[in-house]
């Protein structure tokens, strides 16, 4: 994938360090992709109802680079902080 050098959460395993998975968010209401970078703040909602649904994808990807890729396990953790007032 293209641009997702700053943009990945990289595995937690061993073995194959060029995988790694990109999270991105899906608007509601205009079907916009934000790819979720770390340590970068981004408006979610505009104005919320009292129930909301945000949708997140993940991809999986190969950067690119480095030794073959081989089969075996891919771990990434993320922590969403949501502020609102």
């Amino acid at each position: 994938m293209a641009g997702t050098n700053d943009v990945i959460l990289l595995s937690q395993y061993s073995g194959n360090p060029n995988i790694g998975i990109q999270l991105k968010y899906i608007d509601n209401y205009s079907t916009n992709k934000i790819i979720v970078k770390n340590g970068t703040a981004f408006r979610v909602l505009q104005n919320a109802g009292t129930h909301e649904t945000l949708n997140f994808n993940s991809s999986y990807y190969y950067k690119g680079g480095g030794s073959p890729v081989s089969g075996g396990p891919v771990k990434a953790n993320a922590e969403f902080i949501f502020t609102y007032p």
